[in-house]
């Protein structure tokens, strides 16, 4: 069996998860920068809401459809009831 890319064991190629993991590493690193969390605040966004559709995410890329699916309904119900509060004047962001 032939492969187009060479076997370099010393230097092997990540593999599409590792590149995944570690794109996903760099955003959770990110959002928790203190900048970036005022931004995001001042734009009505809550870093912890991101956060947990990023580890949705980890779990749907792990396969754990179950729990990606818990991870994103948590994220869609804090959503709704945060908007719910700040149409109805009881919730500033």
């Amino acid at each position: 069996m032939s492969d187009d890319k060479p076997n370099h064991p010393e230097h092997p190629q990540p593999t599409s998860r590792e590149r995944l993991d570690k794109q996903l590493d760099a955003l959770d690193r990110l959002l928790k920068e203190s900048g970036v969390g005022a931004d995001l605040a001042e734009r009505g966004l809550n870093v912890s809401m991101v956060l947990t559709a990023i580890a949705g995410l980890r779990l749907y890329l792990e396969g754990d459809k179950l729990g990606a699916a818990e991870d994103f309904e948590t994220v869609a119900e804090e959503i709704r009831a945060r908007e719910a509060m700040r149409i109805g004047g009881h919730l500033e962001s």
